[in-house]
């Protein structure tokens, strides 16, 4: 009888070991486990098997934490990139309009004139040029950055030409044509804009 409570206390200390040592592998209370395998016995060794793995989940948690300051940091950088090339941009475009004595900033807005896209040089007071009235008639339509602008008459595209926002290549279409052309291809623009 002495015997067997010895045996079945060192099979109690053998779980409680074997659980305490799994336990500690999985970053999980050792000494807790001990006393839940020395208790449970094979049913406490088979709990801890299923626990999951503190210190994997804490090890990915940690690369995952680094992996997002990496990210952070880089999209702080990108950011300072993309709004220094900002500053540099406007920069430029406002030398560029010193140049032209024209200041597309104030235009901006105006963008648009009855929700027809219309280009902003067009509407320049600064562009003082004698236009011919019979070259009023708006029915010309022109390319610029991309988009259909238009109509616009020809003492318009005059007006472009003269501050290179409209040149001998620039697309341009009126109704009747049938496809975009280059503006030195007809003869009525280019008896006009180019002679």
């Amino acid at each position: 009888m002495e015997g067997e409570i010895v045996f079945q206390i060192i099979f109690m200390c053998v779980f409680g070991g074997a659980c305490s040592a799994i336990a500690n592998s999985k970053g999980r209370n050792a000494l807790g486990w001990f006393f839940g395998g020395f208790f449970l016995g094979c049913i406490g060794l088979i709990i801890v098997l299923c626990l999951s793995n503190e210190r994997e989940r804490l090890a990915i948690q940690e690369a995952q934490n680094v992996q997002n300051r990496r990210l952070q940091e880089q999209l702080r950088q990108e950011q300072m990139k993309s709004e220094s090339l900002r500053q540099h941009t406007l920069s430029r475009l406002d030398k560029h309009d010193d140049a032209l004595g024209i200041d597309t900033r104030e235009t901006a807005p105006q963008l648009t004139v009855n929700d027809e896209p219309r280009d902003p040089f067009a509407q320049n007071p600064q562009l003082n040029i004698e236009t011919n009235p019979e070259h009023n008639i708006e029915t010309w339509f022109y390319e610029y950055s991309g988009t259909q602008r238009g109509p616009v008459s020809i003492n318009e595209l005059i007006k472009l030409k003269k501050i290179s926002a409209f040149t001998e290549e620039t697309l341009v279409r009126k109704d009747g044509m049938e496809t975009w052309e280059p503006a030195k291809m007809q003869a009525e623009l280019a008896k006009v804009l180019y002679t």
